[in-house]
C-alpha cells in the first residue's frame, strides 16, 4: 500500500514536471532560438540549424488488467467476480544530439512500483565517419 501511493506521487509529480516543461518551452519558443513540436516524441529543437542541437522525451507505459470469474466448484475461490487494473511499468526516454549531428546520446529508464528505478541504457555515441562509432556507457543488447 506504502508503494503505491509513493508510486502514484512519483508519477504525478513526473507528469505535472513534464507539463509545465512543455508549457514554459512553448511559451519561450516564440522569442528563443529553440522549437518546441511534437514528433514521435517530445522534442526541443535548435531553430536555426536542427542539425546542431536537439531533445526528445517519450514515456512509455505498460498497464495490465486482470478478471476473475467466480466458480461454484471451486471452494477457495472467492465468493463474487473481482478484478484488477494497475499500472505495471513506465518507461522514460530522452536522447538528442549535441553540439552537433556527430555526438548522440540516450538514458532509458524503467519505472516499477514492485521494484526500484532501473537504468536500463545510458550512452553516449560519437559518429563523425560512416566507417566507424565510438560507444561511452552502458546498453543493453538488442
Amino acid at each position: 500500500m506504502i508503494r503505491s501511493r509513493i508510486w502514484k506521487r512519483i508519477v504525478t509529480g513526473f507528469v505535472c514536471t513534464l507539463g509545465l516543461l512543455a508549457l514554459t518551452a512553448g511559451a519561450g519558443a516564440a522569442d528563443s532560438g529553440v522549437t518546441v513540436r511534437w514528433n514521435n516524441g517530445f522534442r526541443i529543437i535548435d531553430k536555426q540549424d536542427e542539425s546542431l542541437y536537439y531533445l526528445r522525451l517519450r514515456l512509455a507505459f505498460q498497464f495490465r488488467y486482470t478478471y476473475g470469474k467466480f466458480d461454484d466448484s471451486i471452494l477457495s475461490n472467492a465468493d463474487h467476480d473481482w478484478s484488477n487494473f494497475f499500472l505495471r511499468r513506465a518507461r522514460l526516454f530522452v536522447d538528442g544530439n549535441a553540439p552537433n549531428r556527430a555526438w548522440y546520446y540516450l538514458f532509458h529508464v524503467q519505472f516499477e512500483p514492485s521494484a526500484s528505478v532501473n537504468l536500463l541504457d545510458a550512452y553516449v555515441r560519437w559518429q563523425k565517419f560512416d566507417v566507424f562509432r565510438i560507444w561511452l556507457g552502458r546498453g543493453k543488447i538488442p
